[in-house]
């Protein structure tokens, strides 16, 4: 039993460190600039004129608008 729940703990783990690469990515690809790491867990929305600082961590968020310029 004891070996059963350690399967299945690591299996989410593992399924958790794929989204969170996955949503980061596809961050990056999304915004104009990222200057340091960033982390992305969950689903986050993004416009092109976007600029992310250095260490930057998301659990789903949305950004929207012209920006300030």
């Amino acid at each position: 039993m004891r070996l059963l729940k350690r399967i299945i703990r690591y299996c989410f783990f593992i399924i958790r460190k794929q989204r969170t690469m996955f949503y980061t990515s596809i961050t990056k690809m999304r915004v104009a600039e990222v200057k340091g790491k960033i982390k992305v867990n969950f689903k986050s929305r993004f416009n092109s004129s976007t600029y992310l600082g250095n260490n930057v961590h998301f659990n789903g968020m949305t950004i929207n608008g012209g920006g300030g310029e």
